[in-house]
């Protein structure tokens, strides 16, 4: 007679075995990479340090404090010269900073020759390149170049149409020739050239390339992680002041497959002495003072090599894994799975959809008589805001709808307001602002069966208000459903007109309910309406409260000027900066707008 096992023992000694065979795979390949790093470092490095060194060179070296002279001298013998650049990225807006070798030097602060304080400089490339608005950048910098394939000389360019090194030439014009917004979506360029003890450069592609003696010999000895923290540190202190370039860290911070690569060239000229500069050009070879990058790639090889055997490894222990778990677990779960995802991928196809259709409801014309500026921006990819307009000869309206709840729920809802207030605000017996809305109220109950409180099917409605322009009578009204209206104009005090505190719609709202109608002053006024997915946005803290309407208020006072886009701008980003990293809670509307001139006239 043949055992039977219960599948849920199955399932947990699978698990158990998973688990185990995992710990123990890592195990192995943990103490193997550790022990094959300390054994390589140590081995190439001491083989490096046998080599001969020019002595006279040294004596060249004369801009470094003594106590870094050792660190020096080591790290130049495992080093082999370079052509290399220094680049300065300047804002046109922002005066070019005059370069004194002399007054760099002397910095108490700066590890490198003669060239100053390069990490400095380095900061200004990134503020530049990530941070600057989208205007033209004057590039100039200084190259060391062979000059007459004699001796090592600095030569001064100003911009990258000009013959300088290749390197310098394209980074500079991937820097130049994009706006802002695709630079964000650019891993970010760092360069850094910081003499002897610390030359380190991270390429575009965000993968560790060159270092000095100390760092990679650290790195070896420390295992990468360890690096990882030191350079993540110091890049974390360079774009600390943008929260936006602190999410790209990953792209930036060493990878773990590091690899040297060979984009600065070889110098032509036979070098006269270990590095190749003319001995007898002591103003020179000062200025120059040895530029170096480490020469890892025997190093690179070999670990490259024991990276790809631990990947085998540990490939080979997932796959008895996955063998040996796929009759235990899969087979359990495989066909509900499929099932699960095959059908919510369903749904959200259909919501895509859905949200294209919502999207096609909103206005895709700009009145006459007013100039503005929308956000929308639902919660899901379907909401229950929506905003509407009508323009006519005789009136111009516009209505800001927030419907119950949100995503799926509030988007048909919302579907099913647009078109009750699509067939009211083109029915000209209403005169104002408060027979519209009262009557958007009878005809939504009607349609949601909310006739009387005792036969009411169901409690759905809607926040929102409209406001009319008579172009004939010249006057202005407003009406609103636990809405207000904000009239902000430069310097002075904001004006507030608060809505009914009913809503539209749902049962504690009569049928034939009558909603108030405000006079609204016809001025050189910023017109601000708005959904309460603003005021209701919360904060990131333990506790967290509500940006509210004080503070709504507070940044409409802030804007100096009749500009619609100036004035949703500053509120938004107060609001994004209020939230944090906190996720918005509803579906958020904020229309503002101004008469333009041809009001005016019509006056």
């Amino acid at each position: 007679m043949q055992m039977k096992i219960n599948p849920i023992y199955r399932v947990v000694i699978a698990l158990i075995v998973a688990t185990v065979g995992i710990l123990a795979a890592s195990g192995i390949i943990n103490y193997r990479m550790t022990k094959t790093y300390d054994q390589l470092s140590l081995g190439f490095f001491n083989q490096q340090l046998q080599k001969p060194i020019d002595a006279e060179i040294l004596d060249r070296i004369n801009l470094f404090e003594p106590k870094l002279k050792t660190a020096s001298y080591d790290a130049a013998q495992s080093a082999n010269l370079r052509k290399a650049s220094l680049i300065y990225l300047d804002l046109k807006t922002a005066p070019a900073e005059s370069f004194d070798p002399e007054e760099a030097t002397n910095k108490k602060n700066s590890l490198g020759p003669a060239l100053g304080n390069v990490r400095l400089e380095t900061r200004k490339l990134m503020d530049t390149a990530i941070l600057s608005a989208d205007e033209n950048v004057s590039v100039r910098g200084l190259a060391y170049i062979l000059k007459e394939e004699k001796n090592i000389t600095f030569a001064e360019w100003k911009n990258p149409s000009e013959k300088h090194d290749k390197f310098p030439a394209e980074l500079i014009k991937k820097i130049v020739e994009r706006k802002k917004a695709h630079r964000f979506l650019m891993p970010v360029f760092y360069w850094i050239d910081n003499g002897i003890p610390t030359v380190t450069s991270v390429v575009p592609i965000g993968r560790f390339d060159y270092s000095g003696y100390l760092l990679v010999h650290a790195s070896l000895l420390e295992m990468l992680d360890t690096l990882d923290k030191k350079l993540g540190a110091e890049i974390q202190f360079l774009t600390a002041r943008d929260e936006k370039l602190i999410e790209t860290l990953p792209n930036i911070i060493v990878s773990k497959e590091a690899k040297t690569t060979e984009f600065l060239a070889p110098l032509k000229s036979p070098p006269k002495n270990t590095y190749g500069l003319e001995i007898n050009d002591r103003p020179s070879n000062q200025l120059a003072t040895i530029k170096v990058v480490a020469d890892i790639s025997e190093l690179d090889a070999k670990l490259s090599s024991v990276r790809t055997e631990s990947f085998i490894l540990f490939a080979a222990v997932v796959v008895l894994i996955a063998v040996i778990a796929d009759g235990l677990v899969i087979f359990l779960f495989r066909r509900v799975f499929l099932k699960q995802v095959a059908a919510e991928e369903e749904i959200q196809k259909s919501i895509r959809y859905a949200g294209r259709i919502q999207r096609t409801l909103l206005p895709k014309f700009d009145p006459k008589i007013i100039d503005m500026d929308v956000i929308w921006q639902p919660r899901d990819i379907v909401g229950g805001d929506l905003y509407m307009i009508q323009e006519s000869d005789e009136k111009l309206i516009i209505v800001v709808i927030d419907c119950t709840g949100h995503g799926v729920p509030g988007g048909f809802l919302s579907a099913v307001a647009h078109s009750v207030v699509d067939r009211v605000i083109a029915d000209t017996r209403y005169k104002d602002a408060g027979e519209y809305l009262s009557a958007i109220n009878t005809l939504l109950k009607e349609l949601l069966n909310q006739k009387d409180k005792e036969s009411a099917t169901s409690n759905e409605g809607l926040d929102g208000l409209i406001f009319v322009y008579d172009k004939e009578l010249r006057v202005a009204t407003f009406s609103g459903a636990a809405s207000s209206l904000y009239l902000a104009s430069p310097g002075q005090p904001v004006q507030e007109i608060k809505g009914d505190r009913k809503n539209v719609g749902g049962i504690r709202t009569p049928i034939n309910y009558e909603f108030p109608s405000e006079t609204v002053e016809v001025g050189p006024f910023i017109y601000t309406m708005n959904t309460d997915g603003i005021s209701d946005t919360m904060n990131s803290e333990k506790k967290p409260l509500a940006f509210g309407k004080k503070r709504l208020v507070a940044e409409l006072e802030k804007n100096m000027s009749l500009d619609p886009k100036r004035t949703n701008k500053l509120v938004m980003d107060a609001l994004n900066e209020y939230k944090g990293p906190a996720p918005f809670r509803d579906d958020i509307t904020l229309f503002s707008f101004v008469f333009n001139n041809e009001v005016f006239k019509q006056s």
